[in-house]
Formats: C-alpha cells, structure tokens, sequence
C-alpha cells in the first residue's frame, strides 16, 4: 500500500525529469582504469580513471582519487577529483575544494567551494548556440582593433593611425 513495488519486488524510482533510474550506484574504484564510452540510467562514483566519454541521467560523482579524461553529460555531479575535458550538467554542478577542472563546463548553476581549481570557460543557464553568437559578436566588434605598446605607453589602434 505505501511502497508501490513492481511484480519483480523491486522499487522503481525516477530522478528529477521522470525518468526512471536504478537505485544502484556504479562505482569505478580507485585504481580501476577504463576506456571509452560509459552510459547509465544510474548515479555513477568515480574513484578511478576514465578515459573517453560519460553519460548518465541522473548524478555523476568524481572522488578525490577520479579522474575523467574526456567528456562527462549528466543531470547532476559533485566533483572533488579532477576533470581533463568538459562536462554538461543540466541540473547544479558542485566543485568541492578538492576538484581540479581544465577544460570546458556547461550548466544551469555552479557551487564553488573555496580552493577548488577551475581553468578554462564556464558557460551557465544558457544554450550553446546562444553562447556562440554572443562570441562572434564580441569578436566583430573588436576586430581591427589591436592594442600595443610603444615607449612605455600603451595605444589602441582601431584602423586609424595613432
């Protein structure tokens, strides 16, 4: 009567958008290498290495041990390892002081702990195409325009002669 089981006896959940997922976490320890693509309906922990590509759509979680070489697409992550690549979260991507990120991120919002490392670019609460629209438009508008130096003192030079 109050938990609704299927005739198999296990519990069917949904995340956030419906979608239904498996209560299990997959977990790649520490010390346990892996190479190309990784999809799941699940959460995923990893405590090791990836090299390649991740998706879930539910929650992904890089330890402090993880390390991702690649891209990672999910609903949801919290990372305290390292990230060499880009991740696409749709949901809240949390940088615990421990991440380490080079590369690109896209979501809908960002935590940032204190000592957390984050190079690169951060796209949020918007879609690609309206990004890059965005940075075609900045580079038209400073296109032509070079700044220098000359005897100490900085110029600009938009086309005309200084």
């Amino acid at each position: 009567m109050f938990n609704k089981k299927s005739k198999m006896g296990k519990q069917s959940k949904t995340n956030g958008n419906g979608n239904n997922f498996s209560p299990a976490v997959n977990l790649i320890s520490e010390g346990t290498n892996i190479a190309g693509e990784i999809t799941s309906n699940g959460d995923i922990r990893i405590d090791g290495t990836v090299t390649g590509t991740l998706r879930s759509k539910s929650k992904v979680v890089i330890g402090t041990t993880g390390k991702v070489e690649g891209e990672i697409f999910c609903e949801s992550a919290d990372v305290l390892g390292g990230i060499e690549g880009s991740i696409e979260v749709k949901g809240i991507l949390y940088l615990k002081s421990s991440a380490r990120i080079n590369g690109e991120i896209q979501t809908g919002k960002l935590v940032v702990e204190s000592g957390a490392v984050f190079n690169g670019i951060c796209r949020m609460g918007q879609g690609k195409n309206q990004l890059i629209n965005k940075e075609q438009k900045v580079e038209q508008e400073t296109r032509g325009k070079v700044e220098f130096e000359s005897n100490g003192r900085k110029a600009q030079r938009s086309g005309a002669p200084v």
